[in-house]
């Protein structure tokens, strides 16, 4: 069904729904549905756009562990990295470390100018992130990519 639209000259794949105001591709990260996030990418959706909270899109591949989406985001090379959302200020990187998803985090930390000491409203890190839901291999890559062990939590 979804290739049958996205073939179709009059259906805007960047559409956003009235409740929330998430268009397609924010759905099928939030679903997990790597295929159909594949497709829409395929179809040049916008990606640099956010939720009604700031929330980026490659936020939401991080969060939920789309280890692939989130490699071909960042190979648009259209996103910043260090992005965070509006609500919690939180970036991809503090997402994917609270989740314990130790490949986004990895993948996340091979980016040049990614902000490993960067501060949520909460004025955590990733590391403080990673060690207060006990994924201790996420800590430890952390740290070993030059996360400030001595930054206190604000």
């Amino acid at each position: 069904m979804m290739k049958y639209l996205a073939g179709q000259k009059n259906v805007n794949l960047n559409a956003r729904d009235d409740l929330d105001g998430l268009s397609a591709i924010f759905w099928a990260i939030i679903h997990e549905n790597t295929e159909m996030t594949m497709l829409l990418l395929q179809h040049n959706v916008e990606t640099n756009i956010s939720d009604k909270d700031g929330k980026m899109l490659l936020s939401y591949a991080a969060e939920h562990g789309l280890l692939g989406v989130l490699e071909i985001l960042i190979k648009k090379n259209t996103l910043n990295i260090n992005t965070p959302d509006n609500l919690t200020n939180m970036t991809p990187l503090m997402f994917a470390a609270k989740q314990g998803l130790i490949e986004c985090v990895r993948l996340l930390l091979k980016e040049q100018y990614l902000d490993i000491d960067r501060r949520d409203r909460n004025g955590c890190t990733a590391l403080h992130l990673a060690t207060m839901e006990g994924h201790f291999e996420i800590v430890q890559l952390l740290l070993s990519h030059g996360a400030d062990m001595a930054a206190e939590e604000h």
